[in-house]
């Protein structure tokens, strides 16, 4: 079995006034039918810290190919340039942890981009 890439991406925004970037329907509905339903992406989560602030986003691809057909995506990219847009104009910070991972989750590499 390949291994898997884990993608966090973590979102920290100044305070609880300023929004986090919405994820719309469609988006949802894409990535379902084009990455869930087809073994590309085999997990999603999502978790808010307790002080509000900062919102992490847990994918895991079943291979690193398949995240690199994601990531190439039109349609999402075109939705991270606009998140990424989002976070610029309120002031917000996004950074994203690249890990491939063995079958039991372990860890073998592990490779950080501050994208905002």
């Amino acid at each position: 079995m390949a291994n898997q890439l884990r993608v966090t991406a973590i979102m920290q925004r100044p305070n609880t006034s300023v929004k986090f970037p919405a994820v719309t329907d469609e988006l949802t509905t894409y990535q379902q039918v084009n990455y869930i339903n087809t073994g590309k992406l085999v997990s999603k989560d999502t978790h808010i810290s307790p002080d509000k602030l900062s919102k992490t986003l847990i994918s895991t691809f079943a291979s690193q190919a398949d995240y690199d057909t994601y990531k190439t995506d039109d349609t999402i990219k075109t939705n991270f340039t606009a998140r990424d847009q989002y976070c610029r104009d309120n002031n917000m910070t996004l950074n994203v942890l690249l890990q491939e991972i063995d079958s039991a989750g372990n860890a073998l590499s592990s490779k950080v981009v501050k994208l905002v």
